[in-house]
């Protein structure tokens, strides 16, 4: 064959083969396009927005064109979309709330992928303003917080009675809160701190500011005046009003803590006279308040020499009707007997009361129901009859204020609390104003006054309770929430030098009872309660300094003595309870701190001698060592006094 004739069959066979080749190809459908939207399901706020992601298979072409409930773009009814996909709810719920967002797809129109969008309304806004109310001093500041809730713009406008800013008579407040109170109380002196919240002004919140005066601080010494022996002792308080800092500095004659020549005081206003008499004698003792140096007061002190005449001491004792005297060692602190006076038949003499200045002596009869007065000889000691004063049935203990000009008398089993001004030249008595005052019916024993002279208490061993009273010119009346519970069989009574707190003996419970008394009301809190160590609890007086706090147990026939902490708390003293004679019935302390007596009563019904137990003092850590025991002449020592 000619090789032209063999190539051209060569490529007949090759086109034949092609042919049947492409006569077997399979011929598949190609996969149909799909759009799916994400979220699937979303609640977008009223003016909020939402991105969309659209997602396009099978198809080069991934462009969608995006619709809201079918209206490409979306409308401002039901929300419009971006050609991104951003989704912006329109500004109020549509009806229905629940729109659909679609995306379609442009390489198919006839492809789509949906989503549902349910359109709500934003939660409020809402304003809190702290604090609510405010007590602001004229002139003063008061910072107020703004909370915004539910906006992105938390900021506020600050206003006082409705004006941006506030204004002079009402008061003035910055952009970020601080409101300042006028110079003056507006009338009413009761405004209105509004903030509005910048991102929606309908909201807002309000705090109520009572604008009151600048108080008045005032500071008030007690005594005012004061006769002290060179190198003797005179406490003095300093009541502060118009401020919470009560705390003052004292000072003598313009010196803080004073100085050897006119004197020293302590912190606590203990003050002490100079070893000789100062010219002029008078000296100025001071007391500044701490919260403003410009408010004091002053307290006058003539500084004396010691009288030639020795001190005395007087036990009184029933059923025998006596007072016994004794002549006092300033420096031993032992008795000397120095004669006696007789009360009258039937009498029955039991509490005696000196009066401050040493001058008239007090006798309480207990089966007459009138009180013996009796002049001072300030050389001899000897007592001379002054006249009675009626009380009624059973008086038991009488107190005297600081300068001596009222006296206050309870009596037991009558159940009455008498009130006397003192005629301070004859120790007369003359009951006051309302005065008896009835207690209830409860037998009422003990009496204190605070050294500032504002309050009096009574305790009532019946009714287990003190009733408290608010002094004005001798008259009493009732302090609010009186009377305050007590311990059983509440009896004595003692205040501490400062005006702060009231010691009582709770005779069943063998304990003595602290409360802390209110500077304003003279409300009393109770602080604690204080094992006495011993049975029939009294208590009796404090040191001069106002340190340590001396009592009796009359069943166990002891002493109790604690130390007075600067809060008020109590803390026994070392080695207490102190032995001493059967039944102490009363006692007290040497002028100079340094020794301590107790009378014995042994019995208030048989004619048995009594006693009296003589102890030093550590003025330091107030132990009692005895350091005498000796009869008391009289029997049933039970009434104790001792000239200043």
């Amino acid at each position: 064959m000619p090789r032209s004739q063999s190539r051209g069959l060569s490529a007949a066979i090759l086109i034949f083969a092609l042919f049947l080749a492409g006569c077997t190809t399979d011929r598949r459908t190609p996969a149909a396009v799909s759009v799916s939207v994400a979220p699937s399901a979303v609640s977008v706020q009223t003016g909020l927005t939402q991105q969309f992601t659209a997602t396009v298979s099978n198809t080069t072409n991934t462009a969608v064109d995006w619709q809201v409930n079918g209206v490409a773009g979306g409308d401002a009814t039901n929300g419009t979309i971006s050609a991104a996909g951003l989704y912006t709810a329109p500004a109020s719920v549509p009806n229905p709330a629940a729109v659909t967002v679609t995306a379609v797809s442009q390489a198919d129109s006839t492809k789509s992928g949906s989503a549902t969008v349910t359109v709500t309304t934003p939660p409020p806004v809402t304003v809190t303003v702290a604090p609510k109310t405010a007590n602001v001093v004229v002139g003063a500041t008061q910072q107020f917080t703004a909370t915004v809730a539910n906006a992105n713009d938390t900021s506020v406008t600050w206003q006082v009675n409705g004006v941006v800013g506030g204004d002079a008579t009402n008061g003035t407040i910055s952009v970020t809160g601080l409101y300042t109170a006028p110079v003056a109380v507006p009338n009413p002196a009761a405004v209105n701190v509004t903030a509005v919240s910048v991102a929606d002004s309908t909201k807002s919140d309000n705090a109520t500011v009572t604008i009151t005066a600048t108080p008045v601080i005032t500071v008030t010494v007690a005594p005012k005046t004061a006769n002290v022996q060179v190198s003797a002792t005179q406490q003095f308080t300093a009541t502060v009003t118009g401020t919470a800092n009560t705390a003052v500095t004292w000072d003598v004659n313009g010196v803080a803590g004073g100085d050897a020549t006119h004197g020293t005081v302590s912190n606590t206003g203990l003050y002490t006279a100079p070893a000789a008499v100062p010219n002029p004698a008078t000296v100025d003792v001071t007391a500044t308040s701490v919260a403003d140096n410009t408010k004091s007061d002053t307290a006058v002190v003539t500084v004396t020499t010691a009288p030639p005449a020795n001190r005395f001491v007087y036990v009184g004792s029933f059923p025998d009707n006596t007072i016994k005297i004794f002549s006092v060692n300033d420096t031993t602190g032992l008795l000397t007997p120095a004669g006696g006076i007789s009360t009258g038949a039937g009498t029955n003499p039991g509490f005696l009361a000196m009066h401050p200045s040493g001058k008239f002596l007090y006798s309480l009869n207990r089966s007459t129901g009138n009180v013996s007065i009796f002049t001072v000889n300030p050389t001899t000691g000897a007592l001379t009859a002054a006249g009675t004063a009626t009380a009624d049935s059973d008086p038991f203990y009488m107190v005297f204020s600081p300068d001596g000009t009222f006296a206050y008398l309870t009596c037991d089993t009558a159940s009455l609390l008498f009130a006397f001004s003192v005629n301070t030249t004859t120790g007369a008595l003359t009951q006051v104003a309302g005065s008896p005052y009835a207690m209830g019916g409860g037998r009422v024993r003990g009496l204190a006054i605070t050294p500032n002279n504002k309050y009096l208490y009574v305790t009532d061993r019946d009714s287990n309770n003190i009733q408290a009273f608010v002094i004005a010119a001798g008259v009493l009346s009732p302090v609010a929430g009186s009377p305050f519970a007590a311990g059983t069989a509440v009896g004595t009574a003692v205040t501490d030098s400062q005006s702060k707190y009231l010691y009582v003996g709770n005779r069943d419970d063998d304990n003595v009872g602290a409360y802390s008394i209110n500077a304003a009301t003279g409300a009393l809190t109770p602080i604690n309660t204080y094992p006495s160590g011993g049975t029939q609890t009294s208590v009796w007086t404090l040191d001069p300094s106002g340190t340590h706090l001396y009592g009796g147990n009359t069943v166990s026939n002891d002493i109790l003595a604690f130390t007075v902490n600067a809060n008020g708390t109590l803390t026994a003293v070392a080695g207490m309870p102190f032995t001493t004679n059967t039944e102490p019935g009363g006692g007290g302390l040497h002028p100079n701190g340094k020794f301590a007596y107790v009378v014995n009563q042994v019995s208030e019904v048989n004619l048995t001698p009594g006693a009296i137990t003589i102890y030093s003092v550590d003025s330091t850590t107030g132990v009692l060592t005895q350091i005498s025991s000796m009869a008391s002449g009289s029997n049933n020592s039970a009434g104790f006094a001792i000239t200043p």
